[in-house]
């Protein structure tokens, strides 16, 4: 989309299921709004499927990736769900 620079999707353990959870890095100013969020989950129940429409939707200031540029989405994981990151790199 073109409002969208990034992103990362993930899955949360959530009430005895996995619920999608979708973080977002807008271009320039945009904000993340309830229009914004219809239409981003409109296009991905159109050219997915219902059982992939994020349940929530936030906007990050940006995703982590790997040295090699690979986005990091089970240390998102493992933090979403509770669970410890191993292999971090501290700054």
């Amino acid at each position: 989309m073109p409002e969208i620079s990034d992103s990362i999707v993930i899955g949360q353990n959530y009430q005895n299921d996995v619920r999608v959870i979708l973080f977002v890095v807008l271009k320039n100013d945009i904000l993340l709004d309830v229009k914004l969020e219809q239409k981003i989950k409109s296009a991905i129940r159109n050219l997915a499927t219902a059982r992939h429409v994020p349940a929530k939707i936030f906007q990050a200031k940006e995703i982590p990736h790997t040295i090699n540029g690979k986005k990091v989405e089970l240390a998102v994981t493992r933090l979403i769900n509770g669970k410890s990151v191993d292999n971090r790199i501290h700054w």
